[in-house]
Formats: C-alpha cells, structure tokens, sequence
C-alpha cells in the first residue's frame, strides 16, 4: 500500500467522522465523540480541517432497480435524497448520477437505497394486507342465492364482490408507490437545511464549470395515480420512513437530463 493510498484512507476516515452530527442524525454524545477523535486525528498526522473541507466532487452513480418494476421508485426519490444530501441528480444514458462531496454522495447512494428497499417491503406489506379487493371500492358481503334481508329484498339485487383484474392490481400497487414516494420526498425536502441545499448548488456548478456539462431542464412531473385510496395508504406508509446517516458524460451522447427542476 503506497503513503498516497494510506493518507487517502486516513482523510476518509476523519472526513467521516466530521460527518457525524446532531443534522446528520447522529447523537450529541456520538457527535461529540466523533469531533474530538477527528480533532486527534488531524493533530497527530499534521493535516488542517482545511483540507477536510477541500473534498473533491466525485460522480456517484448507481443501477436503477426498478425499471422491471414499470415504476422508477429510484428517479421518484432521486431530487428529495439530492436536496437532503446536498447533491445534485441527473439522468443521462438510462443511468441515474448524484454529484457532490465524497461523503455526501456516499450518504445519498446509502439512502437512495435503503429508501428503494423500504418502498418495497411496505408495498409488498400492502399488497398482502389487501388481498384482491381494489382498495378504493366499496363492496358488500354477498349472501347466499334467494335468501333476502330484514327488508325482504332478494340477494340477486347484491352485487358479489368481483375480483380485480391484473390491470387494476397493477394501477394500485403503482398508485401506492407513487404516494410512498411523494410522502418521502416532501419529508426530504422539508428537512433539508440551506447549507445542504448550497453544496447542491455547488455540486451543480462544479458539473458547469469545471466538467464543461449542460442541462435541459427536466419537465413538469405528472404521475398517474389512478386509485386514490392506494395513494392516500402510500403517503400515510412514507411518514413512516427514516432518514438518519448510517455510522461509520461521453462526446456525441444526448445533454443528461437534471431530475427535479426545482
């Protein structure tokens, strides 16, 4: 391992620990803990929280998961991580990108995922729970043929509960995603701080600037959300998600594309 590798190591190291703080979720006793060990640290190998601060952008890109899913979950979370993180999101050729600091962006590709995974399990938490009743429906129970109710009327006037069909079921589980991920993203952006908000900034103009990159701004965002009571389950199962930090482009291609528009 070469002196360059090691101090690249030890750099990360304190850089991750200047990141735990009380904003970032930590505790204070663990911020505290993590600032005087950072402090140590800095002393003890001659370095300057200057050069902390110096921490160059780097490209952070990652597969999209959900393209055989016929619903981008990770494009939906994408702008909320990026202002939450600090981080500025774009798709160019098929593959989503969040630029900014090192460890912004490795908070970002944590949180997008762990993010992914969470709409997963509450949709097929969802799914089990409701079965194949369209969830916006109203149905009655149906009684057997002939037999009539305290007003005499004729079960043949009760209509059985029909099964839905594959195209309805997909609607629901797509309107539940959808409204996950809008309760998640209105959360992110709500909790986003200005000095995230300016190294997202920053991250952008270093794109500008100093990679020579140019952006067509992303249009208006329309989901189809075909079953309301699906996308209302959704929003209410995004209030339950958490956001806490975990411890510890080619010549001749088309202009990427900045996701959000905001």
């Amino acid at each position: 391992m070469t002196d360059f590798t090691v101090q690249e190591k030890l750099k990360h190291r304190i850089r991750a620990l200047l990141a735990k703080s009380v904003e970032n979720g930590a505790s204070e006793h663990e911020a505290l803990a993590a600032a005087e060990k950072a402090q140590e640290l800095l002393a003890k190998y001659g370095l300057s929280r200057e050069e902390m601060d110096a921490e160059a952008f780097v490209l952070n890109r990652f597969a999209d998961k959900s393209a055989s899913r016929g619903f981008n979950w990770s494009e939906q979370l994408a702008y909320g991580v990026a202002v939450f993180t600090g981080t500025f999101p774009f798709r160019q050729e098929g593959v989503i990108t969040l630029h900014g600091r090192e460890t912004d962006g490795m908070f970002a590709n944590w949180l997008i995922d762990a993010l992914d995974g969470f709409v997963s399990r509450q949709a097929m938490a969802y799914a089990a729970d409701t079965g194949g009743i369209k969830s916006s429906g109203k149905a009655s129970k149906p009684r057997p043929f002939g037999q009539s109710d305290l007003f005499g009327s004729s079960s043949r006037a009760v209509e059985a509960v029909r099964p839905e069909t594959e195209w309805q079921r997909k609607d629901r589980m797509k309107s539940f995603a959808v409204g996950v991920c809008h309760r998640i993203e209105a959360r992110l952006i709500e909790l986003a701080t200005a000095e995230t908000r300016r190294r997202m900034d920053d991250a952008r103009n270093d794109l500008v600037k100093n990679r020579g990159m140019s952006f067509k701004k992303g249009g208006t965002r329309r989901d189809s959300i075909g079953d309301k009571g699906a996308y209302a389950a959704g929003q209410r199962a995004g209030d339950s998600a958490a956001f806490n930090r975990p411890v510890g482009g080619s010549r001749g291609s088309a202009a990427p594309l900045q996701i959000g528009g905001r």
